[in-house]
C-alpha cells in the first residue's frame, strides 16, 4: 500500500545516509592513519559500505517506482519527482565524494558533502514528510468517503426496505378487495 511504500523511501534514506557516514569516517580515518595501521586492516569496510548504500539507494528507487503509479494528487506526483531527482543527485555525488576522498582530495570531497549532498538531504527529509503527510491525508479522506457511502447506502437500504413492505402491503389489500 502507499503508506507501506512511503514509509520504505524513508527508512531506505535513513539508511543510506547510515551507510555513507560509516564511509565518510572510515574515510576521515584513513587521513590521519599515514601508516596504514588501522585502515589496511579495514581496507574492505569503506567498499562494503559503499555496497550497502548503493542498495538502499536501488531500493529507495524502486519503492519510488512502485508508488508513482499509485498517485493521482499533484502534490504527490512533485513530491515523489523531487525525491527521485534528489535520490539521483546525491548517488551521483557521493560517487564524486567518495572518488576524491580516496584520492586523498579532502577539501574537495568535503565541499561537496557541505555545498552540495547535505542540502540535497535536507531537501529529501522534507520531501519524505511531505510524502508521509499525504499518504496519511489520503488515507483519512478515503475512510471519511467510505464512510459517508456507507452511510447514504444504509439510508437507499431502508428506503427500498420501506417500499418494498408498502408494496407488498399494497399487493395483500388489492388481492383482499379482488377476493
Amino acid at each position: 500500500n502507499k503508506i507501506d511504500l512511503a514509509g520504505a523511501v524513508k527508512s531506505n534514506l535513513h539508511e543510506m545516509r547510515v551507510q555513507a557516514r560509516g564511509a565518510e569516517i572510515w574515510l576521515i580515518l584513513a587521513q590521519l592513519d599515514t601508516k596504514g595501521d588501522c585502515t589496511g586492516c579495514h581496507e574492505g569496510f569503506a567498499q562494503s559500505q559503499e555496497e550497502q548504500f548503493a542498495a538502499a539507494a536501488s531500493a529507495a528507487k524502486q519503492a519510488i517506482a512502485k508508488l508513482q503509479p499509485m498517485v493521482s494528487d499533484e502534490a504527490e506526483k512533485k513530491t515523489l519527482g523531487s525525491l527521485g531527482s534528489g535520490l539521483d543527485r546525491w548517488v551521483s555525488l557521493y560517487g564524486d565524494y567518495t572518488s576524491l576522498a580516496k584520492r586523498r582530495q579532502f577539501p574537495e570531497a568535503h565541499e561537496i558533502l557541505n555545498g552540495q549532498i547535505n542540502p540535497i538531504l535536507q531537501e529529501a527529509d522534507k520531501a519524505t514528510e511531505q510524502l508521509v503527510e499525504l499518504q496519511h491525508r489520503s488515507l483519512q479522506a478515503s475512510s471519511r468517503a467510505a464512510e459517508s457511502s456507507v452511510s447514504r447506502n444504509r439510508w437507499i437500504a431502508s428506503l427500498l426496505g420501506a417500499l418494498s413492505v408498502a408494496a407488498v402491503v399494497g399487493l395483500l389489500l388489492l388481492g383482499r378487495k379482488i377476493t
